[in-house]
């Protein structure tokens, strides 16, 4: 497992393995910080903790965050 790229930022769809980069860059969110994140932390949640509600809470908090800040950081 690389510590740059963890196996839990990875998923193989039709013998294509994609990251969850990939999926931020195809829907162009790569700007905008809180949403990346959140769906980061989406993707991620049943793959690197036992419980996922700790990757839940933080998408949580990055998606409050962005209705908080607006659209300040787009």
């Amino acid at each position: 497992m690389s510590e740059i790229n963890p196996s839990y930022y990875k998923r193989t769809i039709n013998t294509t393995e994609i990251e969850v980069i990939d999926i931020i860059e195809a829907w162009d969110l790569q700007n905008d910080h809180y949403l990346a994140t959140a769906i980061q932390y989406i993707l991620r949640s049943a793959h690197k903790h036992n419980n996922s509600t700790v990757d839940i809470s933080k998408a949580i908090w990055f998606l409050q965050r962005k209705l908080t800040k607006g659209n300040q950081q787009d």
